[in-house]
């Protein structure tokens, strides 16, 4: 989308018309999402310590801290997109442990689509995203070539979704 000479990621609009439909066009309406998605990113972020760290006390201590974060109220209440991306982001790395605590094909697609759904939501998502897959790939590599087939799905999944969006970033 253009926008003020710029070309504004795409999912930024496409999760505002629920908020638009329910609220109408106005401030609330138009923000309810990242409102949303800020807050849940909260209740990601306290999953995604404890899928790491196992530690329930440094999980809540973690998602109190980006609560009250001023970078993480402003973005969320603002309606800009890097926390849309942050969201998915944080919802792909959670997936991603899941995965590896637990290897299912649905947590590995879940999680190849949130990595998508960062780069529709934030143009630098678009880099740092490959690169977080790189390197959790590079510290399991074991483990990827152990559900190979889970790998191929998910791979396939996230290559269908990122398609439309390789033809903009090629040409």
């Amino acid at each position: 989308f253009r926008s003020w000479g710029t070309y504004t990621a795409p999912l930024q609009f496409y999760l505002a018309i629920p908020g638009l439909l329910i609220f109408g066009l106005n401030e609330f309406g138009t923000r309810f999402h990242a409102a949303f998605l800020g807050s849940l990113t909260v209740l990601i972020t306290y999953f995604l310590t404890y899928a790491w760290f196992k530690n329930r006390r440094l999980s809540l201590i973690a998602s109190i801290f980006l609560a009250l974060s001023p970078w993480h109220i402003h973005q969320s209440r603002m309606a800009v997109e890097p926390i849309i991306s942050v969201f998915f982001l944080s919802l792909a790395m959670y997936c991603l442990f899941k995965w590896r605590q637990k290897p299912r094909v649905f947590w590995l697609s879940l999680s190849s689509v949130c990595f998508v759904f960062t780069a529709y939501a934030y143009h630098s998502s678009r880099l740092t995203s490959p690169l977080l897959i790189g390197l959790f790939i590079a510290l399991h590599l074991k483990l990827f070539w152990q559900h190979y087939r889970q790998v191929i799905v998910a791979f396939l999944l996230g290559l269908l979704l990122i398609a439309p969006l390789l033809g903009y970033l090629v040409f």
